[in-house]
């Protein structure tokens, strides 16, 4: 347990607040760790994310937990409603006191997500929407950050989850039976998608 504190207090982030309202707050965070110090990546992962919500929430007293659909939780603030997501260096987290929330980000792929596909986007998507490299990564995070939303109970990702439009910063997604709008931000580095 010391060695665990000595090392959390090594990493270095940068946070940059997206969204904060009554509704929730969204906010990234660039890990700066050196890659020397990160001899194991799930601890590691782990410990940045409670880092990020202790800096959200300006407490020292958090304990990350899972549910049994492996969504995570704060047990000592159980409030919240969160949503976590990382990609390379960089942390997404969502929290919310009034709602289920869901985040996905994602760096983008120097090879593109052209060949995998088929993997997450249906046939509804495939014909009514342009498949550039862009629009693949907004697909992807939204299906995650819906699926993250709905706190896994979906039974077929790629059919139950489907990007209708996507429109200035945002998605309209058709899932089973609910209309969701997502929200996104699209940087050189990376694509942030979250539902509120």
């Amino acid at each position: 347990m010391r060695l665990l504190i000595l090392w959390k207090g090594m990493v270095e982030l940068e946070k940059r607040k997206i969204f904060d309202d009554r509704n929730g707050e969204v906010a990234i965070f660039f890990d700066r760790t050196d890659e020397k110090l990160r001899k194991n990546r799930r601890e590691h992962e782990r410990s940045v994310v409670l880092q990020c919500f202790q800096q959200l929430l300006g407490t020292n007293n958090l304990e990350l937990c899972h549910a049994d659909s492996g969504a995570p939780y704060l047990s000592s603030h159980s409030e919240y409603e969160i949503s976590v997501s990382h990609s390379k260096n960089w942390y997404a987290v969502q929290l919310s006191k009034s709602k289920n929330v869901g985040i996905d980000i994602q760096v983008f792929r120097k090879d593109g997500l052209q060949k995998g596909y088929s993997y997450f986007v249906n046939d509804r998507e495939e014909k009514s929407i342009e498949l550039s490299d862009e629009n693949l990564h907004l697909i992807w995070s939204a299906k995650e950050a819906v699926y993250k939303y709905k706190k896994g109970k979906i039974e077929l990702y790629k059919e139950s989850i489907t990007v209708t439009n996507i429109c200035d910063n945002t998605l309209s997604v058709e899932v089973e039976s609910d209309d969701l709008e997502c929200f996104f931000e699209m940087t050189e580095n990376y694509t942030l998608v979250y539902v509120l």
